[in-house]
């Protein structure tokens, strides 16, 4: 019968900034098609508020005016290599959310397994508003077994237009780690 598994993480805990370990992000603020407010801009290292350490990446705070744009604002992981033999198993990280205009605004995840061509959004994850405690998410990823070339990413957007946002402290990721089994 089959031999033990073990089990390998890959984890960031998200104290460098978010380029030395490979994650992109918006890279300038772009224009709201709502209304002349900037959009949010680039996901950054942060020291506000962390879940461990002293830093988290975060979304920039918003003016008083800002709507969010479409498309989105997103942080996208490092490429994830998953050699033959090894199975994806879980995705998990910690985060923290005060995210204006709930119920136009959300905050998602998405998977991909094309090195980011393609993307698939997790339906089972979704964040508006929020009071800024720490949450975990777990995401199983067992329906991806045998996908060679694993990303993910953070991504908030707006569904509808809404002109009365109040400034708010947005979306922070911390501790961000993705779990594979490899068979013997």
């Amino acid at each position: 019968p089959g031999g033990p598994c073990s089990e390998e993480r890959q984890e960031d805990d998200m104290e460098d900034d978010p380029t030395v370990n490979g994650w992109e992000g918006t890279t300038g603020r772009e224009v709201s098609t709502c209304t002349s407010a900037e959009g949010h801009g680039i996901w950054q290292r942060s020291e506000r508020l962390a879940h461990s350490g002293i830093s988290s990446f975060r979304t920039p705070v918003t003016d008083d005016d800002v709507t969010y744009v479409d498309p989105e604002e997103s942080l996208v992981s490092p490429d994830l290599v998953v050699p033959p033999g090894v199975a994806l198993k879980e995705l998990s990280f910690w985060h923290a959310a005060d995210i204006p205009c709930p119920g136009s605004t959300r905050a998602r995840l998405w998977l991909s397994t094309d090195g980011g061509m393609t993307w698939s959004r997790v339906e089972s994850f979704y964040k508006d508003g929020g009071d800024l405690s720490w949450e975990r998410t777990r995401v199983n990823l067992g329906a991806f077994a045998g996908a060679s070339d694993f990303k993910f990413k953070f991504v908030m957007y707006t569904y509808e237009c809404w002109g009365e946002c109040e400034a708010t402290e947005g979306w922070y990721i911390d501790d961000v780690e993705v779990v594979i089994d490899e068979k013997d």
